[in-house]
């Protein structure tokens, strides 16, 4: 018999989705597993389409998230964690899906790569659209190692999500699993976490895994709601990562990945809604100061940038903007050259 794998799925309110996701794993060619469904206590018919699976395959568990952890997917994934009763882990979020011989290619791989904690491989959006880059996996120009990965979470490039992982169960515990007090970032909190405990992993070029797109999904990171939530997990997750870099030969090296990632979040989300998140801006600017992440120099450059985006003024022809906020984002930005492709 073949090591069992822990597929684990925290969901909410997804009944609507959540059947293509189970019905990729009753498809495995890969037979040995169990499929852990911690619910955040949907309020829509998510128990109902789950325990007619269970009804049918006794691989399938589902449990309710329990009232003693705090809400959230990173409370429901430590829960399945705990449950688990396999060596090796995947994270298969409730909008995902699998590759009919995703599990076998992964425990092939396993068995090739025994010393590793982690095997990565490739996840897509489903489906392609044309003329758009469908691979979610951002790989590095040089053959990556751990630090060179660690580098690109910390500058908010990220090499992977959360479902192209194959995990051993005993490096995940031994980071203490998932930061439950994060609403977002949680997987790239995670990684970071993995790669500073020096956690090996190899890349493994295959798509098994894929992203399904969905209208009302995508619509929500337009959402002022959701941004402000991505906001607030951003503060306490730069605070963190920076404690966590403290005390390393390479930390003020690591620092100029960390400001990269704060510029990203200032330019992209915090400037442009800054009526709705002046607060958390003062708030991450106390942050970015107590850790003496940026210069006055590079706070001078926050400034301009805010006003320019403020006032409208990027895409104005003839009076030097461009010019400009191109010397801030090249400022920022130089650890692009790690990436093999930037969008």
């Amino acid at each position: 018999m073949g090591k069992q794998i822990s597929i684990l799925i925290p969901t909410y309110n997804r009944a609507h989705l959540i059947k293509e996701t189970l019905n990729s794993l009753v498809q495995q060619t890969y037979k040995h597993w169990e499929c852990i469904v911690v619910d955040d206590h949907s309020n829509d018919h998510t128990q109902e389409v789950v325990e007619e699976y269970i009804a049918k395959d006794a691989r399938f568990q589902y449990y309710k998230r329990p009232n003693n952890k705090p809400k959230g997917a990173n409370a429901c994934r430590n829960f399945g964690i705990e449950k688990s009763s396999s060596d090796y882990i995947i994270f298969l979020d409730s909008e995902d899906f699998l590759s009919a011989d995703c599990l076998k290619d992964r425990m092939e791989a396993v068995e090739k790569h025994p010393t590793k904690d982690g095997l990565i491989f490739t996840m897509e959006r489903f489906p392609n659209r044309e003329n758009q880059h469908n691979t979610i996996n951002k790989d590095p120009k040089e053959t990556p190692d751990t630090t060179t990965y660690l580098k690109m979470f910390l500058a908010h490039q990220l090499p992977w999500a959360i479902t192209c992982p194959i995990w051993k169960k005993e490096a995940l515990q031994a980071i203490g699993g998932f930061d439950e007090s994060l609403q977002r970032l949680q997987d790239v909190d995670l990684a970071i976490r993995l790669l500073l405990n020096n956690m090996q992993v190899e890349r493994i070029q295959k798509t098994d895994c894929y992203y399904k797109i969905d209208k009302t999904g995508e619509a929500k990171y337009k959402d002022i709601k959701f941004i402000k939530k991505a906001v607030k997990s951003f503060i306490p997750f730069i605070d963190t990562t920076l404690k966590n870099i403290e005390n390393r030969s390479d930390t003020e090296e690591l620092k100029t990945y960390v400001k990269s990632s704060v510029y990203i979040f200032l330019k992209n989300y915090i400037f442009p809604n800054h009526d709705e998140l002046h607060h958390e801006k003062k708030e991450l600017y106390k942050v970015v100061k107590q850790h003496k992440l940026c210069s006055k120099k590079e706070f001078r450059y926050f400034w301009i940038l805010k006003s320019l985006i403020t006032l409208k003024l990027q895409t104005v022809k003839g009076i030097g903007v461009h010019k400009f906020t191109s010397k801030i984002k090249n400022h920022f930005l130089k650890t692009y050259e790690l990436i093999q492709e930037v969008t």
